[in-house]
C-alpha cells in the first residue's frame, strides 16, 4: 500500500536527493563537476513516498519568505509514469494552503520536469541561462517553478 508522510528525516531527505543528483549529474557536465553527489540537508518540510517499507519518492522542500520552495522532487524509476509525482505535489499545495503560505515554487533544469509543472497549472516566472545552455526554469504556482 502506497503512503505519503510528512516530515524530514536527514538520513531518507539524503537518499531522495542522492538519487536525483545521481541521474541530474549523468545529464548536465556543469553539475557533474560543480556539484557533490552527496548533499547537504537541513529542510523540514518534506514529504517522502513509501510503498509498504520501501521508500519510491520524495519532494523536498523549505519555506522562504512565505513560499514553499521545493528543491527536490524524485520518484524510484520502477514507479514513474503512475501519478505519485503528482500525488506528492499536491501534498505540497495542500501544506502550503493549510499554512497560510503564498505558494510554491520550484527550479529545473532544461533536462528535468518542466512540462510535468505545467500540466499541473505551474508557470515559468524566470530563465536563468548559462555558458552551456543546460538551464533552470523557475515556476510558479500562486504557485511556480524556476529554470536555471
Amino acid at each position: 500500500m502506497l503512503k505519503v508522510i510528512k516530515g524530514h528525516e536527514k538520513s531518507i531527505a539524503d537518499v531522495v536527493r542522492t538519487n536525483l543528483r545521481k541521474i541530474n549529474r549523468e545529464k548536465c557536465s556543469w553539475l557533474k563537476e560543480n556539484s557533490p553527489i552527496t548533499p547537504t540537508t537541513d529542510n523540514n518540510h518534506d514529504f517522502y513516498l513509501y510503498d509498504d517499507k520501501k521508500l519510491i519518492g520524495g519532494l523536498l522542500g523549505h519555506i522562504q519568505y512565505g513560499w514553499w520552495h521545493g528543491d527536490c522532487l524524485w520518484i524510484d524509476e520502477g514507479y514513474r509514469g503512475q501519478g505519485y509525482a503528482s500525488k506528492l505535489m499536491s501534498q505540497a499545495e495542500i501544506y502550503a494552503e493549510e499554512n497560510g503560505l503564498i505558494g510554491i515554487y520550484f527550479e529545473t533544469w532544461d533536462f528535468q520536469a518542466r512540462p510535468f509543472y505545467e500540466k499541473l497549472g505551474y508557470t515559468v516566472f524566470g530563465e536563468i541561462s548559462k555558458e552551456n545552455k543546460e538551464c533552470i526554469q523557475k515556476t510558479k504556482k500562486g504557485r511556480s517553478i524556476q529554470a536555471l
